[in-house]
């Protein structure tokens, strides 16, 4: 497969703001999929004429305690990317999103950090109106978003830190393997659907010398 690509961006920054912002445009031909014809016969893993790739990548990180010499920081950072991939004018799918991509992703987080080195947050991660599971557009996954916490504390060499992920235990697909058409493949064929983590704590220490 090959591809022509445009993407275009700027980052900018202020005493307490930081924020940066990319588009970017694909042309792409021949890019190998799990398809079926018209029939909804399977014709295995093909290259498909024309399809596009683009999206907007956004992110924007906030102080929003004064910025004063030892002084303590509390800082929003956000995230949002839009995935916009999709076939086109195919003989079979049209204009379909390409199945497997998540669409809307956005991502927040929290953290309060003392001069001492003690720090802790919170975070949500969100998939905004899940994303196709088929090339037909026929099957799609559920939103889902996923909270945490972290706490911890880091000096010059020594850290320990905890963080808890989906501490809901959000039964959520965090990915799939995409198909041509769920409506003509059996149930075990349907069991595309990766899940994803449950509610899950993490903890660390390093150390440096």
């Amino acid at each position: 497969q090959k591809a022509w690509t445009v993407e275009v961006g700027g980052r900018g920054q202020t005493a307490r703001v930081e924020g940066e912002a990319s588009l970017y445009h694909s042309r792409v031909r021949h890019e190998l999929f799990e398809t079926n014809d018209n029939f909804g016969q399977d014709l295995g893993t093909i290259n498909v004429p024309n399809t596009r790739h683009q999206g907007i990548e956004l992110g924007l990180e906030i102080e929003l305690l004064k910025r004063e010499k030892g002084a303590p920081r509390l800082t929003l950072r956000q995230e949002y990317t839009l995935n916009d991939f999709r076939f086109r004018n195919d003989p079979v799918y049209g204009n379909n999103h390409i199945a497997g991509i998540p669409i809307h992703l956005y991502q927040a987080e929290l953290t309060y950090r003392h001069s001492s080195g003690f720090f802790f947050g919170g975070e949500i991660d969100t998939s905004l109106g899940g994303f196709w599971a088929d090339q037909a557009n026929t099957l799609k996954t559920g939103s889902y978003s996923l909270t945490g916490l972290k706490a911890g504390y880091q000096s010059r060499r020594f850290s320990v830190f905890v963080e808890g992920r989906n501490l809901s235990d959000r039964r959520y697909a965090a990915m799939v393997k995409p198909i041509g058409d769920a409506r003509v493949v059996d149930a075990e064929e349907l069991m595309v659907f990766g899940p994803g983590l449950p509610r899950t704590i993490y903890g660390g220490v390093t150390w440096t010398w």
